[in-house]
């Protein structure tokens, strides 16, 4: 095998050594102190350890440490009355794409004896991985058959750092997992009042629960989640209110052409070209930068797989990506009973994807519906 550069990963080694453990009658290992549920040293009573130092079932992290010397702490200073008991740590290996895991693999869960159903899935042709050309993304559920709950969840592509601490919240709260119907859950999180939906599975808070307790390593941890999901709730309900009055911001000009916006991404210029093309065509077009693209398509019913650049509001109906005019003209003509027309991905030559140096792509444009059939519309 060759390559440029080789990296060795070592991994983290507990400090101990000068300590002369032994002298003070201190088991311990290559881990770290040999201790028991109370963090407490299993051969000297008056010594407690935590963090890197200790040989526990924890990982090797900071706020797993901090976790841990809460407990130590406590122990100490009230007699053993606090159990480790370690909730579901997701673990990320940084490589580009990411790849993060939580829980069990499919052989541990085997091997511990649970009847389980797999689900694994390929996502590169999801919209979120083609805009990033990335060729190797997918992800792996593992869910107990008996009961419902997931047992394991593994993710390879961008921001699988931030996705996994979802499925995390999901088995620390023992949440039972129900196969989502809806193609859309599959590309984004999914937030409602009584539960969420993620990569094709839902979440349901049970009815008599009237909060969610994030069970989590580390106070300043939990209030950076909480932040983080409040901005993420009011740009889904800001992106909401801009679905819900695109028909407004819709009207027909004289030349019997209408007026519309392209909601986009900041700096997307093939975006910019095809709104040329319409506006040559007789359309007015307003450009609209969003910072959450992904959660307007969620919101306006775009299908996982028909994604691109670009999301518009025509008079009611969807267009997604670089669609031709003469289609559009005849979806606004004809009136088809549908939530609006896509060209999936960025096609050579389709508007504004022009590349002289390139041959033209053929592609087809789709009619679909809200529950994400489709039937072929044009094709080019």
């Amino acid at each position: 095998m060759r390559g440029g550069i080789a990296v060795h990963g070592a991994g983290r080694v507990p400090n101990i050594e000068p300590l002369q453990l032994d002298k003070a009658g201190v088991e311990f290992s290559r881990k770290g102190i040999e201790v028991n549920d109370y963090l407490q040293s299993v051969s000297n009573p008056k010594i407690y350890a935590s963090g890197d130092v200790a040989a526990t079932d924890g990982l090797p992290l900071t706020p797993v440490a901090g976790f841990e010397s809460h407990i130590v702490a406590s122990n100490i200073l009230e007699g053993n009355h606090k159990e480790i008991n370690y909730p579901a740590q997701p673990t990320v290996v940084f490589t580009i794409p990411p790849l993060a895991m939580v829980g069990l693999t499919e052989q541990q869960a085997n091997d511990q004896g649970y009847d389980v159903k797999v689900k694994f899935k390929k996502t590169d042709s999801w919209y979120a991985y083609k805009r990033t050309n990335e060729s190797h993304t997918a992800f792996k559920t593992i869910i107990n058959k008996e009961n419902g709950q997931l047992l394991g969840a593994h993710i390879l592509g961008t921001k699988a750092e931030e996705v996994i601490n979802l499925f995390a919240m999901a088995m620390n709260q023992q949440m039972k997992a129900v196969e989502s119907s809806k193609q859309n859950d599959l590309s984004c999180v999914s937030l409602a009042r009584f539960g969420y939906s993620i990569y094709g599975l839902s979440f349901p808070i049970p009815a008599k629960t009237h909060y969610l307790y994030i069970s989590i390593l580390d106070s300043t941890i939990m209030k950076k989640m909480i932040k983080r999901f409040s901005k993420v709730l009011t740009a889904l309900l800001a992106i909401g209110l801009l679905a819900s009055c695109s028909k407004s911001e819709t009207g027909k000009l004289e030349n019997g052409k209408y007026s519309f916006t392209m909601y986009k991404n900041e700096g997307c210029m093939c975006c910019t070209k095809w709104a040329e093309y319409m506006e040559e065509a007789g359309y007015k077009v307003t450009e609209q930068p969003v910072e959450n693209l992904y959660a307007l398509k969620f919101s306006n019913k775009v299908p996982n797989d028909m994604g691109s650049c670009h999301t518009a509001i025509i008079d009611g109906y969807v267009v997604e990506g670089h669609v031709p005019v003469e289609d559009i003209d005849r979806l606004l003509k004809e009136r088809p009973d549908a939530k609006g027309i896509a060209v999936p991905g960025m096609p050579t030559g389709s508007p504004g994807m022009e590349n002289p140096t390139r041959p033209d792509d053929e592609y087809d444009v789709y009619l679909f519906q809200e529950d994400g059939s489709r039937t072929v519309w044009a094709s080019h």
